[in-house]
């Protein structure tokens, strides 16, 4: 076994995505949690300026027009 499958088998990570799937997963699971605390008006994405930071500020827009109810 390699020393990357130890590492995804060890945190039960996937060896290969889906991108559309994984976005459609987590706007998924935003409107759900949006429709649980339905007092929530706004969600925040904070940004540091990292690889993470840029996927998330990339992809925001179409999520909202998704979570939105907008679908692009």
């Amino acid at each position: 076994m390699t020393l990357q499958q130890e590492i995804i088998q060890a945190l039960g990570a996937k060896p290969h995505i889906n991108p559309e799937e994984e976005i459609r997963r987590s706007v998924d699971f935003l409107k759900a949690y949006l429709k649980t605390y339905p007092f929530l008006k706004s969600l925040v994405l904070g940004i540091s300026g990292g690889q993470d930071s840029t996927l998330a500020g990339k992809t925001q827009p179409d999520g909202y027009h998704r979570i939105a109810g907008r679908d692009r």
